[in-house]
């Protein structure tokens, strides 16, 4: 997992696949284990 300090914040964030980025935020203070990698998965095919 990677991390990146941003105005004394620290995000964590997963890089997959190899196409245009494309962005999740997961809402309400939710952690990004709850997307599902199923559902991740088939964004990284598109």
């Amino acid at each position: 997992m990677s991390q990146a300090d941003v105005n004394g914040l620290t995000i964590e964030y997963d890089m997959r696949g190899d196409g245009q980025p494309l962005l999740l935020v997961m809402g309400l203070g939710s952690q990004m284990i709850l997307w599902h990698d199923e559902f991740v998965d088939l964004l990284i095919e598109r």
